[in-house]
């Protein structure tokens, strides 16, 4: 299962354990969005973990554009904008941890 935010992650693990459901023994989980606590998990949580930083940088930036030059952006439409993210590999996909690949 990939689920898509931390939030959802801690539900679904949380609904697995109330159904009995052992991770990874009869369903591997992988997160969206790293967090401090997911190698404290049991077992520690497979994430990817996007730069948030970068992420918010980048988002200030096209705000402050738009402010500063509002009919400039207006027949552009969305904007999409690819980040390099880390792969954390750990025990909850039922794979050995502590590999990192970007």
């Amino acid at each position: 299962m990939f689920s898509l935010n931390k939030v959802t992650t801690l539900r679904v693990l949380q609904a697995l354990k109330v159904s009995g459901i052992k991770i990874p023994d009869a369903m591997a989980i992988i997160g969206f969005d790293d967090f401090s606590l997911a190698p404290l998990l049991s077992p520690p949580l497979t994430a990817i973990r996007q730069p948030a930083q970068v992420l918010g940088t980048q988002a200030a930036k096209l705000l402050f554009d738009h402010i500063e030059n509002p009919d400039g952006n207006r027949h552009q439409g969305a904007v999409k904008m690819v980040l390099p993210v880390e792969f954390i590999l750990r025990t909850s996909c039922g794979c050995t941890g502590g590999l990192n690949t970007r």
